[in-house]
């Protein structure tokens, strides 16, 4: 029998049709008592996530079984709007008397987007290409505006389980890692990013358990990671996680420095960045051990470096002439201010500091040339020398 007779099936159109009746796993109807857990687990993990004003208008694209539109009501927004694809889904919230909406293809429902919608959930992204994805975000945040919030929840590449749950689900198309979704955000324009796991939730004595055994795991899979990488990495996150569009590291800290926060940038937007700036901070990381980082050599070829005071940096500088350095708040918060004020000083050294880093023999193929000359056994009473390696570089 030839192959090209036999009519292919439309895989998506099918499982969207009757996805809670395909579905033997989360997707499967839920009764009240799943969905009370479900609203109080996600209650937990959006803390802090959500706005005082619940005038903001709520649209969740990709609504499934609305759980989320019973959390945000439930949170005293007065406008909430779900949009599926699947007519299983919206039966099951018309049961529950919420407001949705069917459509044939949940991108064209970005437009839905008006003025007072502050809250926009994507609970579909891993059911795009990448391009789409980026194309949707990008449209996203034109029409959110500078106010508004995005949550996402995908499946989480970094995690340990993440086959069962991407495979799960015959519409997947693409996963995502914390650095991935962090970067496609930066690329559609959004100004910060959060990246929030969503594990066992800690509200009784067998939920504690739980919880503190996932740390337990999680740790074990960052040890793993750090065996692999050398540092502990996005190890694992968890089966899933909601992502709202927010700067992680910030959120630490009160409002009058995270105000000051404006995201990340890469490449040419880094570059940018280092060269626009007056003087710029090469802070290091003290879990790691750091005496200096890819920044250190980074800023002086950009622009004025401020580090901290290191053995390393100490080797590779002349303090006060290459660069200026600090060990303290109070050190650090003095040289900025006199620096600043003070324009010609700070242009010899940060021209002081461009030549130091371009022609001190820093680049990849100097480093190999140390680590090869380090790795090689030396004969007993030879001096050490530099051998002959041939490493071609730009």
């Amino acid at each position: 029998m030839r192959s090209d007779l036999i009519p292919l099936p439309d895989v998506r159109s099918e499982v969207i049709a009757r996805y809670i009746f395909s579905s033997p796993g989360i997707h499967r109807p839920t009764d009240l008592a799943e969905r009370e857990a479900f609203i109080s687990a996600y209650q937990w993990q959006f803390k802090g996530w959500l706005p005082a004003d619940r005038s903001a208008r709520w649209l969740d694209l990709g609504c499934g079984q609305g759980q989320l539109m019973s959390l945000a009501l439930r949170n005293a927004f007065r406008e909430v709007l779900g949009v599926d694809l699947s007519a299983e889904m919206l039966s099951a919230c018309e049961a529950l008397g919420l407001n949705v909406r069917a459509t044939t293809r949940l991108i064209r429902c970005v437009n839905l987007l008006r003025a007072r919608t502050k809250l926009y959930r994507l609970d579909f992204l891993e059911h795009l290409p990448q391009s789409e994805a980026l194309a949707l975000l990008r449209e996203s945040r034109r029409l959110l505006g500078p106010a508004g919030v995005m949550f996402i929840k995908v499946p989480n590449g970094a995690s340990p389980a993440v086959g069962d749950m991407f495979c799960s689900d015959l519409t997947h198309e693409s996963l995502c890692t914390s650095s991935s979704i962090a970067r496609l955000a930066t690329l559609a324009g959004f100004s910060r990013c959060d990246v929030r796991e969503v594990g066992p939730v800690p509200h009784g004595i067998r939920s504690v358990v739980r919880y503190a055994l996932w740390q337990c795991v999680r740790a074990w899979y960052r040890l793993l990671n750090a065996i692999e990488a050398g540092s502990p990495g996005a190890a694992v996150d968890s089966g899933t996680a909601p992502r709202a569009l927010r700067l992680i590291y910030w959120e630490r800290y009160p409002e009058r420095y995270r105000r000051h926060a404006r995201g990340s940038a890469i490449g040419r937007s880094y570059r940018l960045a280092l060269g626009g700036a007056k003087i710029a901070l090469g802070l290091e990381c003290s879990a790691n051990r750091d005496q200096h980082t890819m920044r250190t050599f980074e800023i002086p070829a950009c622009g004025a470096l401020c580090a901290q005071r290191t053995e390393q940096h100490q080797e590779i500088f002349r303090e006060g002439t290459e660069a200026v350095f600090f060990d303290d708040p109070d050190e650090l918060k003095s040289q900025v201010t006199r620096y600043l004020s003070s324009d010609d000083a700070r242009a010899r050294i940060a021209a002081a500091g461009f030549d130091a880093v371009t022609q001190g023999a820093h680049t990849y193929a100097d480093r190999i040339v140390e680590m090869v000359a380090l790795a090689r056994p030396m004969p007993a009473g030879r001096p050490a020398s530099v051998p002959e390696v041939g490493v071609s570089h730009p």
